[in-house]
């Protein structure tokens, strides 16, 4: 929650900066506008992951069970399994930027199509497999972190190649309708 949460608002002002700018005839100041909130999403993001990966004592202590045959086990296994948090922090808030800048400017079948077939065939289907063949945690945390770097780039990816740039959410009216009310 306190890496990601923040993100979702971040996310969320991205994608309606993003879709005022375009119904502005602004692309460029929406493109701005998507890669500053990406810029930012870094900055905060990069800071908490650093406390997960570098300092996880800080997190682990919160939760300490007074019982030690309890906590040895579990102490034993959460510095790495926040470091894959740390990774999967970083760019599910990536692509939680990048989505969400192309959902404001409209391109929304896109970003629902890619996010539902990647999820499904990186993540959901190997995990799947990897705890029925009895394979450890760190599989299904692999293929859930694999999922959301290469779904960040593929947001990035269609970012970068500016089909968004086109499209509008709401289409701009035509003079001659406003000629024949008067």
């Amino acid at each position: 929650s306190l890496a990601l949460v923040p993100m979702l608002g971040l996310a969320q002002g991205v994608a309606v900066l993003v879709g005022q700018r375009l119904g502005m005839n602004r692309p460029d100041v929406a493109t701005r506008s998507a890669y500053r909130g990406v810029f930012w999403c870094l900055v905060y993001t990069l800071t908490i992951a650093a406390f997960y990966a570098f300092a996880p004592q800080l997190f682990m202590n919160c939760f300490r069970d007074q019982d030690a045959t309890k906590w040895e086990p579990v102490a034993a296994i959460v510095p790495l399994l926040l470091r894959f948090v740390a990774a999967y922090c970083l760019f599910e808030s990536m692509s939680l930027i990048l989505s969400s800048a192309l959902r404001g400017a409209g391109d929304t079948l896109f970003v629902s199509v890619v996010t539902m077939v990647m999820a499904w065939t990186l993540m959901v289907f190997p995990s799947v497999w990897a705890w029925r063949s009895g394979k450890s945690m760190y599989w299904c945390w692999s293929f859930a972190t694999g999922y959301l770097i290469l779904l960040s780039f593929v947001f990035w990816l269609r970012f970068w190649q500016g089909h968004w740039r086109s499209m509008r959410v709401i289409e701009a009216a035509k003079p001659e309708l406003f000629l024949q009310e008067a």
